[in-house]
């Protein structure tokens, strides 16, 4: 059953919320999409759905969460496919379900779940049938530091401002090579600021960056963005072409450092000619 379970405590929150701009209005949890996710969503009553998808949206640890509305804590256990309001019509304000608007009982600990509550079976009746089989491993661990978490979001916010060097206004690409390209130009791009980063497994932070970036730029699903990452990693320990493109994202990121930013997007025209069009 631990898949229905948090296992790490990043979380994603609005540009709105993280500022304090606006109070919580809407929370839900996602199949997660990067290294340590929690899969929590989080928004203000000053966003809308497509808020998330902004490239200042953060990534913020569970104690920053909560820094920002503490009755987070009680609804943080939920299951995968929670989907809630912040009620603040009431004193104390609370959770509610989103389709219901049913009050959403708090799970303090991890052995406070409500399985018999008509209210959590109905929502989540797939997680009472595997709870009740399997009462082990209710727990997750928390592994990035706060400095890990600034290089991530970084790292993102970076990505984007390169997407946008090499296409411009373009919301979408035509095919899956042109992911593809993107994907290795990306790659090599990150490697000379992180290759000497002394962080384990800071290559899968990476990986999951891009295609993290991605599904923000593009709305690229994100499990076919982490699939084109990998297809490319493994292609490049022997293909001259995968190669050769993670060596143009290299030096289109000693340009970007140069400030020699208008020769990104030439090069990019130039490779996507040469690699794709021909």
């Amino acid at each position: 059953m631990n898949e229905w379970l948090p296992e790490g405590k990043l979380s994603l929150v609005s540009t709105n919320f993280f500022q304090r701009k606006a109070p919580l209005l809407w929370a839900w949890r996602e199949a997660p999409a990067l290294t340590n996710d929690s899969g929590w969503r989080f928004l203000s009553q000053a966003d809308t759905t497509t808020s998330l998808k902004h490239s200042q949206a953060k990534l913020v640890s569970y104690e920053q969460v909560l820094a920002l509305e503490p009755a987070i804590a009680f609804i943080y256990r939920y299951p995968l496919g929670a989907d809630m309001q912040f009620s603040t019509k009431t004193t104390p304000p609370h959770f509610v379900y989103n389709d219901s608007y049913e009050r959403v009982r708090p799970i303090p600990a991890n052995a406070d779940y409500p399985i018999e509550d008509p209210v959590f079976k109905r929502h989540f009746p797939s997680f009472v049938q595997s709870y009740q089989g399997d009462k082990t491993g209710l727990s997750w661990s928390y592994q990035l530091s706060q400095e890990e978490l600034a290089q991530l979001n970084h790292l993102n916010s970076e990505l984007v401002t390169f997407f946008n060097l090499c296409l411009g206004q373009t919301d979408t690409l035509d095919n899956d090579l042109d992911y593809y390209l993107l994907v290795g130009l990306s790659l090599g791009f990150l490697h000379i600021s992180d290759e000497a980063r002394p962080v384990d497994h800071w290559q899968d932070n990476v990986n999951n960056v891009i295609a993290n970036a991605l599904f923000t730029r593009f709305s690229y699903p994100l499990e076919k963005g982490k699939q084109v990452v990998l297809q490319f990693l493994s292609d490049r320990k022997s293909s001259p072409v995968a190669q050769q493109i993670h060596l143009y994202g290299e030096q289109m990121r000693l340009w970007y450092q140069a400030n020699q930013k208008q020769r990104i997007q030439g090069e990019y025209q130039g490779l996507r000619n040469h690699y794709i069009k021909d």
